[in-house]
């Protein structure tokens, strides 16, 4: 899907209703709307940079470059205001919305927040000795910060005062931070993964089955961790300690981008294309037919399609369609029609489902989504003689 998208480097990518947003390394943003035909590029007032990071807050885009620093967009995307008032670095790494206040980290002038939408900036760092932030992470009432030589730092008061918080952690090079079943998961660049379950004030390796401690990449989901490294992808459920190796055709996984959708689980590699899991990880399923042979450096799920963002080869798109079994069975039920007779509706599905259109005032239903096997309950309000 890449008419007229110039720069098929695209480093971060964004949904918005019917819109993609799509940030390239050096040709700006671009868009792409209710799944057109071709890209438009959206780069008035935005100087043309190589972005780093895209990210929403309701209806407002934001997006950090390298090297020319924070822009926002309120028009979905159509024009972009620089908005650097404050900000003395424009390498942005790491962009996370707490609700009421905008933080940014820089790659060398450390961190910042903003109360009005990035109008104006104001150092956040206060605690921090490291100004390259690599990571940002929002758990609970808790942010976190992993930067690049100085470990993790946390702040309980959105980011206007931090405390080192890295007890127990032996690398001082933060990879990735991730917060997952009321624990925080961090990835270091060569001693593996820590986890914390007091909100930062200690932390634990958990590494045992883990050949190499170089953290790529790490995802969660409920119970189940998956992290990357160069020796292959590996899965731990916990409350377990040990790592598992998860195969495709007898061979590694070399994992560079993991998404989820739903329970199911999405990874793009470097040698295998894009793979499928519905079962966390013990079967896999390639997904290339049409991809072209190339790296596979982000996906991006929604209930509709997926997006793969390739080496070299710009942005790819598939329907979601026919990975998923959702039936009703039985798919009829015949209601009689006096009041409070009562039907049932059997669901069988491996995918989360939802009720569609409008439900007349005669019957009711008990549920109007749910994930997985269910059923539905449907009653009649009141004698109808029409139906």
């Amino acid at each position: 899907m890449n008419t007229y998208l110039s720069n098929p480097f695209i480093n971060s990518v964004a949904v918005s209703g019917i819109s993609i947003l799509a940030g390239s390394d050096g040709g700006g943003i671009f868009r792409l709307d209710n799944l057109g035909e071709s890209w438009l590029p959206v780069n008035n007032g935005l100087t043309v940079a190589t972005v780093k990071v895209i990210a929403e807050k309701g209806t407002l885009f934001m997006a950090g470059t390298s090297g020319a620093g924070f822009f926002i967009s309120n028009d979905n995307g159509h024009n972009w205001v620089a908005r650097n008032n404050g900000l003395p670095d424009r390498y942005i790494s790491a962009i996370v919305n707490t609700g009421d206040k905008l933080l940014c980290g820089t790659s060398g002038a450390g961190l910042f927040v903003s109360e009005n939408q990035g109008i104006n900036w104001l150092p956040a760092g206060n605690g921090i000795f490291n100004q390259y932030i690599s990571s940002l992470c929002l758990s609970g009432s808790g942010l976190f910060a992993g930067t690049s030589g100085s470990g993790i730092f946390m702040s309980a008061d959105s980011g206007m005062t931090w405390k080192n918080s890295s007890p127990g952690i032996t690398d001082s090079v933060i990879t990735s931070i991730m917060a997952c079943d009321q624990r925080i998961f961090a990835g270091t660049r060569d001693s593996g993964v820590f986890y914390s379950s007091d909100q930062g004030n200690t932390w634990s390796g958990i590494n045992k089955g883990l050949p190499n401690l170089t953290i790529t990449t790490m995802a969660g989901s409920g119970q189940t961790i998956f992290t990357g490294t160069p020796a292959g992808l590996y899965r731990l459920t916990l409350p377990g300690t040990s790592w598992v190796p998860l195969m495709h055709g007898g061979k590694a996984i070399h994992a560079r981008t993991l998404a989820f959708y739903g329970n199911s689980l999405f990874t793009g590699t470097d040698q295998n294309g894009v793979l499928f899991s519905v079962d966390l990880g013990d079967t896999w399923e390639a997904l290339n037919n049409g991809l072209p042979d190339s790296t596979i450096n982000e996906l991006f799920a929604t209930a509709m399609n997926l997006f793969a963002g390739t080496n070299d080869c710009g942005m790819w798109e598939r329907p979601m369609s026919g990975l998923f079994s959702n039936m009703v069975n039985p798919d009829t039920v015949v209601l009689k029609q006096t009041q409070d007779f009562t039907g049932m509706l059997t669901i069988q599905s491996d995918v989360d489902w939802s009720v569609q259109g409008n439900t007349p005032d005669w019957f009711s239903l008990d549920k109007n989504n749910g994930t997985g096997n269910d059923s539905i309950v449907i009653r009649t309000l009141k004698p109808n003689l029409g139906y």
